[in-house]
C-alpha cells in the first residue's frame, strides 16, 4: 500500500512540475511572443490605413484643383469666344 501511494506522490509532482513548466513557458515566451506580434501587426495596419488615407486625401485635392482650373479655363474661352461673336455683330 506505502508503495503505491509513494507512486502517486511521484505522479502528482511529476504533473505539477510540467504543469508549472508548460505554464512558465506560456506566460514568459508564448504570450509575450503573441503580444508583440499582435501589436506590430496593428502598428503596421495603423500605419498603412494612415498612408492610405493620405494618399486619397492628396489625390482628391488634386483632382478638385485641377477641375477647378479646367473650369476657369473653360469659363474664360467661352467668354473670349462669346465677346469674339458679339463684335461680329
Amino acid at each position: 500500500m506505502f508503495i503505491i501511494y509513494e507512486q502517486n506522490l511521484q505522479i502528482q509532482t511529476t504533473y505539477r512540475n510540467i504543469n508549472n513548466f508548460v505554464t512558465g513557458v506560456y506566460t514568459n515566451c508564448v504570450a509575450l511572443v503573441v503580444k508583440t506580434v499582435t501589436k506590430t501587426v496593428s502598428n503596421f495596419v495603423n500605419s498603412a490605413v494612415k498612408l492610405v488615407s493620405n494618399v486619397v486625401h492628396s489625390v482628391v485635392n488634386t483632382v478638385k484643383s485641377v477641375a477647378s482650373k479646367v473650369v476657369n479655363t473653360v469659363k474664360k474661352v467661352v467668354k473670349s469666344v462669346g465677346n469674339w461673336f458679339k463684335s461680329l455683330w
